[in-house]
């Protein structure tokens, strides 16, 4: 498989993606305070799909493997951002949309922020992961 590319809308912070729950009891007897999505995060989540099955032409990839994933990030606004807190959600999507079988296939990732985009959008880029000739020497 070769790579294949897509816009998808401006995802959750991961600061935004999860809320707690309320406190547990383990089977062994230890206390833990249950997590889940957002209704925001969930939105995101189950939409991305849809957005991807236009995009790609009603085309279903699913990549088997290691994979490189490149991220071209147009913010919604001029707000400073830590490129990493939207990673999660968009993984997570990626993995529910069955781009990916789990979002520990990915070998190598790349970030860059360009220009403000009204909405924000991330373009991203996803190819079978491969060493360089450098690397393996």
């Amino acid at each position: 498989m070769t790579e294949i590319a897509f816009t998808v809308p401006w995802p959750p912070s991961v600061n935004n993606y999860y809320v707690r729950g309320e406190w547990r009891r383990a089977r062994s007897g230890k206390m833990y305070q249950a997590t889940g999505l957002t209704k925001e995060g969930q939105r995101y989540r189950d939409e991305l799909p849809l957005v991807l099955l236009e995009q790609l032409h009603g085309r279903r990839v699913t990549f088997h493997g290691q994979v490189e994933v490149e991220l071209e990030c147009h913010p919604p606004d001029k707000r400073k951002r830590d490129l990493d807190n939207i990673e999660k959600a968009l993984f997570d999507a990626l993995q529910h949309a069955r781009i990916l079988g789990n979002d520990y296939q990915i070998w190598r990732k790349t970030s860059e922020r360009l220009h403000v985009v009204r909405g924000g959008c991330v373009r991203v880029t996803v190819r079978p992961y491969r060493l360089h000739q450098t690397e393996a020497a």
